[in-house]
């Protein structure tokens, strides 16, 4: 191969330049700059480039965030039966009206998995984005350039009031399109994210809403409770989605040619 071959061509990271002898790095991008005509992409006729930041599996990040989701989850489904108990029972369904006991077996069939689901929504708030810090970070290591985030702006967005709304859905977005598979529909990102929406607003109008009591208090925190736990389990089926299919993408990068040679093989884009 001639000393000059490939010159100009920029590693799938857009990190580093091949100059017809060796890798060199590039200045840092501005991921708001307006993005120029792609420069070729590197193939399996040159070595591989430096990794900048290694793959790390977003698995152990991934199981975390959904084992808290699914610990709220399971609060929420004896919340939503403790509603069901109480509307029952207010609306004399089990014949006549409360007693002392019956409230306090009613305040504790909805208080105590109300608390199951504080904890886990408390463990999700900060698992979640750090499975999003992971797995945005990995997204150069499969190919990705001139992305819209950094790991830490993918990550910290979550915690920004009005910004939450939609910054880390276009987040997922890019971790979506570079984790899939070209073509893969993404129904399952934007479900997910309009339930958890639909369920925050109704939450947080519910919160501040005075006068609620009776039938009417306990059928509204039903609905809630039902609308954030269908965000929920799409939630689990999201980040398993994406968990294996940024490992998919890395054994697939690691593909090498019967010489020995990196492929630098990624999902087509």
């Amino acid at each position: 191969m001639s000393e000059q071959v490939g010159a100009g061509i920029r590693s799938g990271d857009g990190r580093w330049e091949w100059d017809g002898h060796a890798w060199r790095p590039l200045p840092p991008a501005d991921p708001f700059a307006p993005t120029s005509s792609p420069a070729p992409r590197a193939d399996s006729s040159l070595p591989p480039p430096p990794a900048h930041r290694p793959f790390a599996s977003p698995a152990p990040r991934g199981g975390a965030a959904a084992s808290a989701i699914g610990f709220a989850c399971v609060g929420l489904v004896l919340g939503a039966l403790g509603d069901v108990i109480s509307i029952a029972v207010r609306s004399g369904a089990t014949g006549g009206s409360l007693s002392a006991n019956e409230q306090a077996v009613v305040d504790l069939v909805i208080g105590m998995p109300a608390i199951m689901a504080l904890l886990g929504y408390a463990a999700g708030a900060v698992a979640v984005p750090l499975w999003c810090h992971r797995v945005y970070r990995n997204l150069p290591a499969l190919g990705a350039r001139d992305l819209r985030f950094t790991p830490a702006r993918a990550a910290g967005g979550w915690f920004i009031p009005v910004i939450a709304l939609w910054w880390p859905y276009q987040a997922l977005q890019d971790v979506w399109r570079h984790s899939l598979p070209e073509g893969q529909p993404s129904t399952l990102l934007k479900a997910y994210w309009a339930t958890w929406l639909i369920a925050n607003q109704l939450g947080l109008a519910l919160a501040f809403s005075s006068g609620r009591s009776g039938i009417v208090s306990d059928s509204l925190d039903l609905v809630d409770k039902l609308i954030i736990l269908a965000a929920g389990a799409l939630g689990i089926v999201l980040v398993a989605r994406i968990t294996r299919g940024q490992r998919s993408a890395f054994a697939s990068s690691q593909a090498r040619t019967p010489d020995g040679s990196h492929t630098l093989a990624r999902w087509p884009r």
